[in-house]
């Protein structure tokens, strides 16, 4: 069935039109009252950067990992995150996602297969240009988190990840003199919000139906 499972996935990444900022306007947090920040809408000067959405097998389903990053004064110091980061000189989108999986995580993405690829995401704060690429292993990795650069991780399903119960929503979040409502995932009691919430949105609403068939 997973093997199933996972042409199809791939088959849909590569046929599906990508809803893109459709998709990501869901988890976007919503300006209540007051004056929102003015952030670039150039994106060209932006830093290249991709994520990997590890996924493997386990219990019947499949699951992938996030971190939780380090509290190191940074503007993302903290936050639940896919394992990613800035491309080097040289360096693909793809190349770079395997390779932050493996410093991040100690994920051996040898013999991981791509499945496709997400909507690039803007981060404005950071100015950050990100590209979510999709993985494949056929087992569940060994996972040995970084210490400088991952407090913790923890692995979600996809049958979380479809639940509608774990979408959720923080109200009248005062920030900069503006008050926000700002939807995230709730998994297992973590706030994922932001960026990471919005790729993970588009990704479940291309993979909805293939995730409905795992319990099948």
């Amino acid at each position: 069935m997973k093997n199933t499972l996972i042409k199809t996935l791939k088959s849909t990444l590569s046929k599906t039109p990508l809803p893109g900022r459709l998709s990501h306007d869901s988890m976007r947090p919503k300006l209540v009252s007051g004056i929102g920040q003015n952030f670039a809408k150039d994106f060209s000067r932006f830093n290249q950067a991709s994520v990997l959405i590890a996924l493997y097998p386990e219990q019947n389903t499949l699951f992938f990992p996030l971190i939780e990053r380090v509290v190191d004064g940074g503007i993302h110091s903290g936050q639940i995150a896919l394992p990613g980061g800035k491309l080097n000189p040289g360096e693909n989108e793809i190349e770079c996602a395997l390779r932050e999986a493996n410093e991040e995580l100690g994920i051996d993405c040898t013999s991981i297969e791509i499945l496709g690829h997400l909507s690039q995401t803007p981060i404005s704060p950071s100015q950050f240009m990100v590209s979510p690429i999709i993985g494949y292993l056929n087992d569940k990795p060994q996972f040995n988190p970084c210490q400088h650069e991952v407090k913790n991780f923890f692995n979600v399903s996809l049958n979380e990840l479809a639940d509608p119960k774990n979408i959720k929503t923080l109200r009248h979040v005062p920030h900069l003199g503006a008050i926000y409502e700002i939807p995230y995932f709730d998994f297992q009691g973590k706030v994922v919000w932001g960026a990471t919430a919005m790729i993970l949105h588009e990704f479940l609403s291309i993979t909805k139906n293939e995730i409905i068939k795992l319990d099948v």
